[in-house]
């Protein structure tokens, strides 16, 4: 209820000109990445952090 909430708001504000136009396109966008979020944490394939540390190989004649 509270994304569906968020959402009427910034469509409503987006109307009135107080946030700019396409505000309520990337809200739309942010509410289906939460949803993909909790659907990956639910099948338990999702990973909300993964990092990694490389190293450049050392060169040859150094």
């Amino acid at each position: 209820a509270g994304r569906k909430a968020m959402i009427g708001m910034v469509k409503l504000t987006e109307a009135i000109g107080l946030f700019p136009k396409g505000s309520n396109t990337v809200i739309r966008l942010m509410d289906r990445t939460a949803e993909a979020y909790v659907a990956g944490g639910k099948t338990g394939i999702f990973t909300p952090l993964y990092c990694f540390l490389a190293r450049k190989p050392a060169t040859v004649g150094a």
